[in-house]
Parts: C-alpha cells; structure tokens; sequence
C-alpha cells in the first residue's frame, strides 16, 4: 500500500470514504488515507483584490448566458444628439464645415466677377425671362444660386457659433462661489503659527489654484463675449480685449491638459503592460499545467485520481480570473485609444488658437481645417463612450 497508488477498486475493498480521500496530484504514492476535504482556491489576483470575489460571480454568471448586444449607428446618433456634449460637437463639426464651403463658394464668385467685371449688366442681360439665354450660360446660373447661398450660409454659420456659446453659458456663477469659499479660507484659518502670507500661498499658490483661476476667467470672457453677441453691451476695444484674454486663457488650459494627459498615458501603458505579463503568465500555468495531465495520462493512473485532476482542471478552467483581468485589459487600452484621441484633438485646437492668438497669417481655409479636425476627434470620443453607455445600459436591463 505504501508503494503503489490507490485504484477506485481497493478503495471499496477496504472501505474507505471515496469522497474524503485526497490522492497525491503530482504522482507521489499515498501513504496512509486521509479525511479530509480537497479544498481548491481560486488563486488570488494581485490586482485589485477587494471585489475580485463579487466580480468573479458576476462574470461566471454573465459567462453562461453571455449574449452578443448589438448597437446601432443610429442609437448612439440619438444618444449624442440628446447629450450636451454631442450637441457642442456637431454643431462645431457643422459649422466649420459649412464655413469651407463658403470660402469654396466665395472664391468662386470673386473669379466670376474678376472674369465678368460688369456683372449686373450680364443680370438684366439674362433674366429670368430669357429662359434660353440662362441655360446658355451655366456659370451665370451658377453665380446666382452661389451668391443666394453664400448670404445664408454667413447667417447659418453665425448663428451656430452663438448657439455654441449658448450651450457653454452659465457655468462661472458657480466657478465664482467656489472660488469665494476658497479666499474666505484665507483669513479662517485655525493654526495660529501660519502667516497670512503662507496661508495665501498655501491656498494659491498651486498648480491647482491657478488653472482654477484661468478657467473662471476663461469662462467669464466667453460669456461676456455671448452678452456682445446678444448686443447687451458694444464696445469695440473691449470686445477685442476680451476676446485676446479668452484667447490666453484657453491656449494655458490646453498645455496645462496635454501635461495631464500625458501623464496619464504613461500610467496607462504601466497598467496595460502589468495586466498583459499576468495574463500570459496565467495562460502559460495553465498551458503546463494542461501538458502535465495530458503526460499523466499516459501512464497507469487510477480513475479517481483521473476524475480529481479533471475536476480540477475544469475549475481553472473556468478562469474567472483571466476573464477579469482580460476585461481590465480591454478597458485600459479603450482608455488609452481615448487619452490618444484628447491628445489629438487638444492639439488641434492648440494650432488653431495659436493662429488668432499670435496674429498668424495663413490661409483662411487652415482655421477650419484644425478646427474640423479637432471636431472629429472629440466625435469618435464622444462616439466610443456613447456606445460603452448604450451596452452597460443594455446590459442593466
């Protein structure tokens, strides 16, 4: 007995418990029977431990009756359009889209007239009347339709930028509290051996405080610029001054952002690399641990100990943890590809403002050019994460 392993038979024969016997896994002979209860736990995952368990429950029961949930282009159209966000974003997308499209049409009428100088002559000439001579002439229907389309295109664009303006307005009463709470901290402070002057730099003298500061003003400037708009003020150096200032404002939150999602970046490739070497050396376990029961197999193993290791193999099998860390993974790199594009499309919009902030001369269609750029960028964002929300609401239902 001491030399040999224990068959199914020779358990029955001398009466011991099948069900409390733990045969040696790893081919070693049994010395003496042992009652005790296999217990096999899951391996502990180095990653976020503390609801490893629950999720571990939840992705075995979402694992069985796992189905594919299909969205829509048109779903997650709807879902931006019913968003702020989404709305910002088409209309900026649409706005300088058409702004293209009146630089094309513009430059076409200013060749038309350079080509026909006396253009009005050339109107009475082919009338409406004249049927015939109009249709002769498919550049001068052309200047027609093009000169009635250009005067609304300038209003449709006009007026997008206001509704722009529009969505973004109303935030600084709530910047300005805040930043109220924060200067009253400066005289209420409790440690009596911090100054003033330490005190107020505690307080502002941050990277922190100072991008709060420039994004109150920022805002305070664009919405005094809406007021302009409205023609609830006019004053003509003022308006540029502000809108030189808004300029200023804007060009600092963008590097002070690219910073920040810079470093994110590097955070998140640290993260995707960790995830990828547990995963593989996981899938690597479980490939040698696969290779040594298929070994095992070949010699004389006694189908009890065949039945444990099968069970066993079938519980790792189950991988809980491989599709956690899998679905972390998958979430790492959705964030990194998003990250990508803010870095995009910050740059964009750094190029664009630096044209109007440092008095740029270019060709009037490169503004546009960025700005579509910009706008299609934080379309695909807005895009990726709509659908992600479609899914996990999907999913609740």
């Amino acid at each position: 007995m001491n030399s040999s392993y224990l068959s199914k038979e020779e358990l029955l024969q001398n009466h011991y418990p099948i069900n409390n016997i733990v045969p040696n896994i790893f081919n070693e002979p049994m010395t003496k029977p042992i009652t005790q209860i296999l217990e096999v736990n899951p391996i502990p995952s180095n990653v976020n431990n503390d609801n490893d368990n629950d999720n571990i429950m939840k992705l075995g029961k979402k694992h069985k009756n796992d189905k594919k949930i299909v969205v829509e282009n048109m779903e997650i159209l709807q879902y931006l359009i019913n968003s702020l966000g989404g709305k910002d974003k088409l209309a900026k997308l649409l706005k300088y889209v058409l702004q293209i499209i009146k630089l094309f049409i513009t430059n076409f009428l200013r060749q038309y007239q350079t080509k026909y100088t006396n253009v009005n002559d050339i109107i009475i000439r082919y009338n409406f009347k004249n049927l015939k001579n109009l249709l002769l002439q498919p550049n001068f229907c052309l200047y027609v339709i093009f000169s009635k389309i250009n005067n609304n295109l300038g209003f449709i664009i006009e007026q997008l930028g206001t509704y722009r303006y529009i969505l973004r307005f109303g935030n600084s009463p709530f910047l300005i509290y805040n930043m109220m709470k924060r200067i009253k901290k400066i005289w209420s402070y409790d440690n009596k051996l911090i100054t003033f002057q330490e005190n107020f730099i505690n307080l502002f003298g941050n990277e922190t405080s100072f991008r709060d500061t420039t994004t109150l003003y920022y805002t305070i400037c664009d919405e005094l610029i809406l007021l302009h708009k409205f023609k609830l003020w006019s004053n003509p150096k003022l308006y540029d001054t502000i809108s030189r200032h808004e300029c200023w404002t804007w060009q600092s939150d963008i590097l002070f952002t690219l910073k920040d999602l810079f470093i994110k970046l590097s955070d998140l490739h640290d993260k995707e690399l960790e995830y990828t070497i547990q995963l593989q050396v996981k899938q690597r376990a479980s490939q040698l641990y696969s290779n040594n029961f298929t070994n095992n197999n070949n010699h004389n193993i006694s189908p009890l100990r065949q039945k444990l290791l099968h069970d066993l193999k079938n519980l790792n099998d189950v991988d809980n943890e491989n599709i956690i860390i899998k679905r972390k993974l998958q979430q790492v790199k959705l964030q990194k590809r998003l990250v990508h594009l803010d870095i995009m499309k910050l740059s964009f919009d750094g190029c664009a403002n630096s044209l109007d902030l440092f008095n740029i001369k270019t060709h009037p269609i490169v503004y546009p050019v960025l700005s579509i750029g910009s706008g299609i960028m934080s379309l695909i964002k807005l895009w990726k994460q709509a659908k992600q929300d479609i899914i996990q609401e999907k999913q609740i239902v």
